[in-house]
This record gives C-alpha cells, structure tokens and sequence, in this order.
C-alpha cells in the first residue's frame, strides 16, 4: 500500500524466508506487472482478503 517499489524488487534479500510464502517468481510477477498498470497514482487498495487453510492468504488488489 505504500508503493515501495524497491522493496519490492528486493524482497528475496529484505525477508530471506520470503521462498516460503512464494514458492516461485511466476507467483510474484504479476503483482509487480499489475502495479505497472495502475502506475499514474500510485495507489493500491486491497478489495478482499480471506484464508484458506489457516495460511494460504488469497487477495485482490485495485491499482489506480
């Protein structure tokens, strides 16, 4: 939400366990691709967020 792209970017060296929650980039990329789309604004809002199994977070996100 806050647009850090650089974090972003990074993400495997800031959280090193971050292999845990994303097995694979192709899981990942979109979410950058996506942002690319709404890049004028630079805003984000989460639409819906629930849990399936305890752990397995599925979310949508609005990029403006």
């Amino acid at each position: 939400m806050k647009w850090d792209v650089e974090s972003l970017f990074n993400y495997e060296k800031i959280a090193p366990y971050s292999t845990d929650a994303v097995s694979s980039k192709e899981h990942f990329i979109p979410l950058i691709i996506a942002m690319g789309a709404g890049d004028d604004s630079k805003k984000a809002a989460l639409l819906y967020r629930t849990f399936q199994y305890g752990n397995l977070s599925l979310t949508v996100w609005k990029f403006d």
